[in-house]
């Protein structure tokens, strides 16, 4: 019986290379064992490098995990010393503000560098559990613990699957797949809790 062919898990086209779910680099070298994997396209896999390189800074920058300890010891810390790569861009978007008698840093994120790099892993995500693509697009919850949100509450109170991660200290996942529509809770390094809800695509009318 001939093999099926693999395709990519976000367009379909042939598989070309691999794509980790999330990306290895989040992951500090302690943690690469049994990183999850799906086929992709060489577009998928190398058109949001600079983009994951950034919110992968971001997340580990806001967390005080091992995992993120780890990275900031290791491939972090040495974008910090000599000034390059997210640590440039993230400085170029910090201004300064008074708190009481002291100053201290305020960053200014690009949301739509997070939407694009979580919504990537949402289509990983979906095509791990199902071998194929999700043909809808996604929506990207982030938290803020000052105004939590309408979504934020209702995805909260969900009945959540825990899915197998066998790196804790880096990332785990829950699932839930009411009425068809797959969500995904993120927690990276221990702290961190994001969501991705999927959104039906329309069907165009006749």
């Amino acid at each position: 019986m001939k093999k099926a062919v693999e395709t990519c898990y976000v367009c379909g086209a042939p598989k070309t290379s691999k794509e980790h779910v999330p990306p290895k680099s989040w992951f500090a070298k302690s943690y690469r064992q049994n990183l999850m994997t799906v086929p992709s396209c060489a577009i998928h896999n190398e058109s949001n490098s600079s983009d994951v390189e950034y919110v992968g800074f971001i997340l580990a920058a806001a967390t005080t995990g091992k995992g993120s300890n780890e990275l900031w010891s290791g491939a972090i810390k040495r974008n910090v010393d000599r000034r390059r790569g997210p640590f440039a861009t993230v400085m170029s978007q910090t201004t300064t503000v008074q708190v009481g008698r002291d100053e201290t840093g305020e960053v200014s994120i690009t949301p739509q560098r997070f939407v694009k790099v979580l919504a990537a892993i949402g289509y990983g995500l979906y095509y791990y559990q199902k071998e194929v693509p999700w043909k809808g697009r996604w929506r990207i919850v982030l938290p803020d613990p000052d105004d939590p949100g309408a979504h934020v509450q209702r995805l909260s109170g969900l009945v959540w699957i825990e899915e197998d991660s066998p790196n804790h200290e880096c990332f785990q996942w829950w699932s839930n797949n009411d009425q068809g529509t797959p969500r995904y809770k993120l927690k990276f390094y221990g702290e961190l809790d994001l969501y991705i809800e999927g959104r039906i695509p329309e069907v165009p009318s006749e």
